[in-house]
């Protein structure tokens, strides 16, 4: 994974302003708008910004809804395996994703 995306996927989870969504597996759910995230949808939220592109209607993100596009793995420098090892230990709380990440 790139350190210079790893460390600011960890200070986004770490700051307070994404709160995580009750299911997981969803990148985005709406709360107000799209208010609440997935460590993933954290993750596709940082692109987009960065990006300028925008979140789908139907909380989906470049046509995905439950891990990240291929487009966002390609940018962030993530493998199959890096996430295959962050599902595998994952928990709903954005705390234990950061220590994963820090795994990487």
């Amino acid at each position: 994974m790139k350190k210079r995306i790893k460390e600011k996927w960890c200070k986004a989870l770490e700051s307070g302003e994404y709160a995580p969504n009750k299911k997981r597996d969803l990148l985005a759910e709406k709360g107000r708008k799209f208010d609440k995230f997935s460590a993933f949808g954290v993750l596709c939220d940082l692109h987009a910004i960065e990006k300028g592109n925008g979140w789908a209607d139907d909380y989906s993100y470049l046509y995905s809804v439950y891990l990240p596009p291929t487009e966002v793995k390609k940018w962030a420098g993530l493998s199959e395996v890096d996430i295959n090892r962050i599902l595998m230990k994952y928990t709903k709380h954005f705390k234990s994703f950061v220590k994963i990440l820090k795994t990487l």
